[in-house]
C-alpha cells in the first residue's frame, strides 16, 4: 500500500484448519448417506456394515420378516435370525471376516413367523466397512430336496 513513508505490505493470515476438518467430515457423511441410499434401493438383499452397525435394505426386510430397526447391529442380526445357532454362526462369520470373506456362505435364517429361508451370502470388506449381498435360494433348495 502506498503511504507517506513509502510502500507498506499488509498481510492477512487465516487458519483454515477447522473449516477444512468440517468440510472433510461433511464429505464423509455425504458419502455414507449416498452408500446407504444405494444399499436401500438395491433390488437384492443388501446389508451395509460400519463399525458393527447395520443398514439393511427393503429386500432384507422382506426376506427376514423383520423391520430394519430390529436389526441395528451385527449382534442383533445373529440373535434375531439364527436362534440357538447364533453363537456358532457368529463364530463362522468372524472366521470368514478375518480371512477376507473368501467364499459365499449358505445360511439358514429363521424368520419371526417360524418360516425358514435359505440365503446365499457374499460379503465384501473394506475396513471398517462391509457389504453383504443376500440371495434367497429357498426355492432352489426345496426343489433339490
Amino acid at each position: 500500500l502506498p503511504t507517506d513513508d513509502g510502500l507498506q505490505v499488509m498481510v492477512h493470515i487465516v487458519d483454515t484448519t477447522e473449516r477444512r476438518r468440517i468440510a472433510a467430515e461433511q464429505r464423509q457423511q455425504e458419502t455414507i448417506r449416498q452408500l446407504r441410499f444405494m444399499v436401500d434401493n438395491l433390488p437384492a438383499g443388501a446389508v451395509y456394515v460400519s463399525g458393527g452397525e447395520l443398514v439393511v435394505n427393503r429386500a432384507v426386510e422382506l426376506l427376514t420378516g423383520l423391520p430394519r430397526d430390529a436389526l441395528p447391529t451385527v449382534e442383533a442380526w445373529f440373535a434375531r435370525l439364527f436362534g440357538d445357532r447364533a453363537e456358532t454362526v457368529a463364530l463362522e462369520y468372524g472366521r470368514d471376516r478375518a480371512a477376507g470373506f473368501p467364499e459365499t456362505r449358505l445360511l439358514e435364517l429363521i424368520r419371526p413367523d417360524g418360516q425358514t429361508r435359505w440365503v446365499e451370502m457374499a460379503a465384501y470388506r473394506d475396513d471398517p466397512h462391509e457389504l453383504w449381498l443376500l440371495h434367497d435360494v429357498t426355492a432352489q433348495r426345496l426343489a433339490q430336496e
